[in-house]
């Protein structure tokens, strides 16, 4: 893989590595993304019948109770898509209320036994289907992809002052 990278960039030398990165990965990432998106999407819809935005609060949620603010932090959503998105769960019987021992203002919410469920069997099948496709990649083109995108993530984190990113809620 890094071979045929490497090919494609020597064959048009007049394209700056700027232009390629913003024309050609940037497609990429996309195309990729969208791709990997609804391949998760039809899986949880066949196995699961959940959403990917309330897979990923169940695969939030699975480290254990957290409050709304800590949920919609670590989804980068906000406060009011979250609050929307709880009560759905909560409704569903995927999530549990508790309230603070000392202050009844404040409440944290954690997975219930259905939550748990629901999560393992969806990850257990998402496991299943990204194997298929990462088959196609040996063990250090997948090490390769991981660091590069880890790489891009730091320097997107770094630069990226200027909104937050949001996540749409379902």
């Amino acid at each position: 893989m890094t071979s045929s990278i490497k090919t494609r960039q020597a064959s048009s030398p007049a394209a700056p590595t700027t232009q390629i990165f913003s024309r050609v990965t940037a497609k990429l990432l996309h195309r990729t993304t969208f791709m990997m998106d609804k391949l998760v999407e039809a899986v949880l819809q066949e196995t699961t019948d959940i959403t990917l935005s309330q897979f990923l609060m169940l695969m939030q949620m699975s480290g254990g109770h957290q409050c709304q603010r800590e949920m919609a932090s670590a989804l980068g959503v906000t406060p009011a898509a979250i609050s929307r998105q709880v009560s759905q769960m909560v409704d569903l019987g995927y999530l549990k209320r508790i309230e603070h021992e000392h202050d009844r203002r404040f409440e944290f919410f954690s997975l219930t036994p259905k939550g748990k469920r629901v999560f393992a069997k969806a990850t257990k099948s998402l496991e299943q289907d990204f194997a298929k496709v990462y088959d196609g990649l040996s063990a250090a083109d997948r090490q390769a992809i991981h660091l590069g995108l880890t790489k891009l993530m730091g320097c997107y984190e770094v630069t990226s002052t200027k909104r937050p990113v949001e996540l749409n809620s379902s």
